[in-house]
């Protein structure tokens, strides 16, 4: 047995009033703050569990209820397997997907699925819907009423069996892809960015560059892309819009790749700055601060080690004349092989001493 077995119906209510809350996640939906979340798992099992004491006949409702949904899931995780493993041989691949006529809506509070018998009825059905909230879904002959059979029974039904697989496949895909929370995050990231101050309803048309630039960063963000690319991107958001982004960013679970030249808003979200300099690129990790100061040192070591460079190419050329004079002086040349060798080790045109 599971926890969910046991939280399944539950709600517990609990306020408390403290500073400085933290949330996880862009929807807040999670409360993060160490303290506060120790303060509240703590009041839950030490006040539920003496609630449960005094009212025991609702403990064993609650005790019932998580026996049930156990058999419940354990028969659906039975029926799922049996599905996608083939042991049923006289079952028939049903696509139930492709019949389905969804609703627009993405409440799925007053969304609906009605189950209909047979392509025809499906028809019918489609034309006297609302498509905003009710969906359709024709089926395959006359399904087991549910409602007078056990879990268990209705689940070792064919047809309702493929339905569930269909269906739960559908739900997985929604799930994932945010599919029941696309408006709450439309309205949050239309809020941080300041699209409600001018209107979700306006057309395109009627905005100026600033606010469809943000228009088109909002969409951006709702796609969450695995690597987001965002060129000068607080040329046109206001302070606190700006706040907004870099809490987004800190939090951002895929990678981004960031060109701006506001320098505070750089510091805020990145740990790697990729510097191009005669077509070659070096990586340095940190903010742009720390990428100033490494790329002004670096620097400096490559002027010192120039200047030590060109010392020693004066100290040898001096060096070479002074030898040059005395075997001269002393009617002594020097041989071709020795010119070349001293010209290779310090990168000097041997051309220059037979001119």
């Amino acid at each position: 047995m599971q926890g969910d077995d046991f939280r399944e119906g539950l709600t517990a209510i609990l306020a408390i009033k403290m500073k400085n809350v933290q949330f996880e996640g862009q929807t807040k939906g999670k409360l993060g703050t160490p303290i506060a979340k120790q303060t509240v798992e703590q009041i839950i099992i030490d006040q539920f569990a003496y609630y449960l004491m005094e009212n025991k006949s609702l403990a064993e409702q609650i005790v019932k209820n998580a026996i049930r949904n156990q058999k419940a899931r354990e028969a659906a995780r039975k029926a799922r397997e049996e599905v996608r493993e083939g042991k049923k041989a006289k079952k028939q691949e049903v696509n139930l997907s492709g019949k389905l006529s969804p609703c627009q809506g993405h409440n799925k509070a007053i969304n609906e699925l009605f189950l209909v018998e047979g392509d025809s009825a499906g028809g019918s059905a489609k034309g006297g819907r609302d498509r905003k909230y009710q969906a359709i879904l024709p089926l395959r002959g006359k399904v087991l009423n549910t409602e007078k059979a056990s879990a268990e029974a209705a689940l070792k039904n064919e047809e309702i069996a493929t339905m569930m697989e269909d269906v739960g496949e559908m739900q997985e895909i929604l799930d994932s892809s945010g599919y029941y929370t696309i408006d709450t995050k439309i309205s949050e990231y239309a809020n941080g960015l300041g699209l409600n101050e001018i209107g979700l309803d306006r057309d395109v048309s009627e905005l100026s560059g600033g606010q469809r630039a943000k228009v088109l960063l909002a969409k951006v963000l709702l796609e969450n892309p695995m690597i987001l690319i965002l060129d000068e991107t607080t040329n046109f958001l206001d302070e606190n819009h700006i706040a907004w982004l870099t809490n987004f960013l800190q939090n951002y679970e895929n990678a981004f790749i960031l060109v701006s030249h506001d320098v505070p808003f750089m510091n805020s979200v990145i740990n790697v700055v990729y510097h191009v300099e005669n077509a070659v690129m070096t990586r340095y990790t940190g903010d742009y601060d720390n990428f100033v100061r490494m790329y002004e040192l670096k620097k400096r070591q490559i002027e010192q080690a120039y200047e030590k460079q060109q010392k020693e190419i004066a100290d040898l050329l001096k060096i070479t004349v002074e030898s040059v004079n005395k075997k001269i002086n002393g009617k002594e040349p020097f041989t071709f092989e020795q010119v070349k060798t001293l010209c290779n080790h310090y990168q000097i045109s041997a051309d220059v001493y037979f001119i």
